[in-house]
């Protein structure tokens, strides 16, 4: 879930250049993402609903929807969540017993906890 949430914040937030491919893509596809899901949820839910079921057709869609995650707080608010779930599945690891394949996953956890 953590790399999810990571994946679709990027494609919304990122810059083309940083990530090797255009940045909007879910919002193109109509997908509910974790920070559209939490725009929905404030005054600007209406907007964002229309923009999300257009397919974000419309020149400055994505632009907006950018600018009211930053607004109203859907970008921190999601990647608070990565936060979240790289730690729960940090200590879900602590079940295992120490191997190589457990410090992989380790290791894969601080490479998702790293900006791009």
């Amino acid at each position: 879930m953590a790399f999810q949430i990571r994946d679709d914040l990027l494609d919304l937030l990122g810059r083309e250049e940083d990530l090797g491919k255009p940045v909007g893509s879910d919002l193109r596809e109509g997908k509910a993402t974790f920070a559209v899901l939490q725009l929905l949820d404030t005054p600007a839910g209406e907007e964002v609903r229309a923009i999300l079921l257009r397919r974000a057709a419309h020149g400055g869609d994505l632009a907006r929807v950018q600018a009211l995650c930053a607004e109203y707080g859907a970008a921190e608010a999601g990647w608070r969540e990565v936060a979240r779930r790289l730690e729960l599945a940090r200590a879900a690891l602590l079940d295992l017993p120490a191997s190589p394949a457990r410090q992989e996953l380790e290791t894969l956890l601080d490479r998702l906890a790293l900006p791009v």
